[in-house]
């Protein structure tokens, strides 16, 4: 209980130095520069390899993400949405777009009208999807479905 009582008596700004995902991420990178930020399998089988992203590469990752972000002309307080099967570029994507602007991930399973649906509420100015055939179609199909309203 005394150490519990010992760490309450720290103010918060004295005891955490980073405030968003992208300080802490930068700090990472610097402090753990090569040890693995994550592994990615992307076939899932036993004797596959998996892809290991260092923190540095995480950093540099986000950091080239974000910026590719404001040159498409996101903002401050406009909204990313993305349609991303899980793969490395959905945490750039993520990450990237938290530190640019605000992210929506959208589920690329719903229907073409859910779909639509939420790209209009979330406002989003700019979509990130999966180039894929049928992803495309059902960002297609909502565009359509959206025209009627």
């Amino acid at each position: 209980m005394a150490d519990i009582e010992a760490i309450e008596r720290t103010p918060l700004d004295r005891s955490i130095d980073v405030w968003t995902t992208f300080d802490l991420i930068r700090a990472s990178a610097s402090d753990f520069a090569e040890k693995p930020a994550f592994h990615f399998l992307s076939e899932g089988t036993a004797d596959e390899a998996p892809l290991t992203v260092s923190y540095a590469e995480l950093g540099r990752r986000l950091h080239q993400t974000a910026n590719a972000f404001h040159r498409l002309g996101v903002a401050r307080g406009d909204t990313i949405a993305y349609l991303l099967p899980n793969q490395p570029e959905t945490i750039y994507t993520l990450l990237g777009g938290t530190v640019a602007g605000a992210v929506a991930p959208i589920n690329w399973m719903l229907e073409p009208a859910h779909i639509a649906h939420i790209l209009a509420a979330a406002r989003a100015r700019l979509v990130v999807a999966h180039d894929g055939p049928e992803i495309r179609a059902k960002i297609e199909s909502g565009d359509r479905a959206g025209e009627d309203r």
